[in-house]
């Protein structure tokens, strides 16, 4: 999540003016986390940073210092929960500076745990269900197959979205990554939470016929699978075969 900060002047002991503003982070994104960076303060009495946060605007119980370094990653988050984050310099004997940045707000990431259904065939139109966390009113989901295309979005709540999906004739097979963007442009992604199938009909049974069984029930079940077959020149034939 990109933050700006900007409150000036922000002072350290020996008075130099420090404005925080937003800045791009370089660091991976990690679902169910805030991320935020600053501009870098050049002094000589600069000891690092402390960063304030809590769900009540202005008032903060929580902070984590983070040295000379002008970025973080806040952990441990409640899911679907408004956080307030503001930040201080500190000086080389402890001492912060009197007044905080502009204090900001947000959610953590998003995050997908599972889709449903977990397979869909080529030509169809489905409806996924996606299951996860921090998902805000007017997100929006992007799937990594081009063949899949998304014509709407309903947040059912911060922890369930519904989507209409359309699955083209030539989509390609296999998996498909999901990812959900919210409004500020935080996001989170799921692999291979749903996968692309040619054809899921179940096959025709028109006919059973039981030998040596005691049984007068049965189970029949069906399965797919790909098997991957290659010419052997040198092989030699089963002793039954010959």
């Amino acid at each position: 999540m990109r933050f700006t900060f900007f409150r000036c002047p922000l002072r350290l002991p020996s008075f130099v003016a420090i404005c925080i503003a937003a800045s791009s982070l370089s660091a991976p994104v990690f679902s169910g986390t805030i991320s935020l960076a600053w501009d870098e303060v050049s002094d000589t009495d600069l000891e690092g940073y402390r960063v304030y946060f809590d769900q009540a605007a202005e008032s903060f119980s929580q902070s984590v210092d983070v040295g000379l370094t002008p970025e973080v990653t806040l952990s441990g988050l409640d899911s679907c929960s408004t956080y307030y984050i503001a930040v201080k310099a500190r000086g080389s004997d402890g001492s912060e500076s009197p007044e905080f940045s502009t204090e900001i707000s947000g959610w953590a990431r998003p995050e997908v745990l599972s889709v449903g259904p977990g397979a869909v065939e080529r030509d169809s139109q489905v409806a996924l269900t996606i299951a996860g966390a921090n998902f805000r009113t007017g997100a929006t989901i992007q799937l990594d197959n081009p063949g899949v295309t998304v014509n709407s979005v309903s947040v059912d709540s911060c922890s369930q979205i519904t989507a209409q999906v359309s699955i083209s004739a030539s989509a390609a097979l296999g998996n498909v990554d999901v990812e959900v963007i919210n409004p500020d442009q935080t996001f989170g992604a799921g692999a291979a939470l749903v996968s692309v199938f040619a054809d899921l009909t179940a096959p025709l049974i028109s006919a059973v016929q039981a030998v040596d069984v005691d049984s007068m029930a049965a189970t029949i079940g069906w399965f797919r699978f790909a098997l991957r077959m290659r010419r052997c020149a040198n092989c030699r034939k089963p002793a039954a075969l010959r």
